[in-house]
């Protein structure tokens, strides 16, 4: 049972860690666009 426990605990961490990823690149993605529209001269 041990050996589940951990492959659970591991495939979470990994859920999580893909989901940060996706997260992180997402938010610069919006943060290099919301750039470019403020450097567009109004």
């Amino acid at each position: 049972t041990l050996k589940t426990e951990d492959d659970e605990i591991l495939s979470k961490i990994e859920k999580d860690m893909l989901i940060t990823g996706e997260y992180f690149i997402h938010s610069r993605e919006l943060m290099s666009s919301l750039q470019r529209q403020s450097a567009r001269p109004k």
